[in-house]
């Protein structure tokens, strides 16, 4: 039961449950600016534009993108990135683990792979800060 990679209807398929995925997470599907709404009708072009790009999301970006979230709400909350080990440690450990990957990337000086690199543009979307507190 293989599908067959020139029958468009497996992508729509396949977008279709992951936009279903993200959905229920309640993904935001417009990107998010602090202070500013000068470009809403951009947002919506590139958005739709990010949707139609959109590849199948593998198992680990899907996990991660619960993560995203979690944290695009604590940001939304609390105005900031620094999560308490006492409040949330999983989500403190993941947003840690984002930076320490950061790091390695740019202290190693190799390429970051292609998963990385999408994950890095949708934190440096929220302005995200990078900078490790040891």
């Amino acid at each position: 039961n293989r599908k067959n990679l020139n029958d468009q209807s497996v992508f729509k398929e396949d977008f279709e449950e992951q936009k279903q995925l993200l959905d229920e997470i309640q993904f935001s599907w417009h990107q998010h600016e602090l202070g500013s709404s000068d470009n809403a009708c951009n947002n919506q072009q590139s958005d739709r534009h990010a949707r139609e790009q959109m590849q199948p999301l593998s198992r680990s970006m899907k996990i991660w993108m619960v993560k995203y979230e979690e944290l695009k709400a604590f940001y939304a909350k609390h105005g900031h990135f620094m999560v308490p080990k006492r409040e949330n440690k999983p989500l403190h450990n993941w947003v840690y683990r984002q930076k320490r990957e950061n790091k390695k990337w740019i202290v190693g000086g190799q390429s970051p792979s292609q998963e990385f690199e999408k994950r890095k543009q949708l934190l440096d979307s929220m302005e995200f800060d990078w900078r490790l507190y040891e």
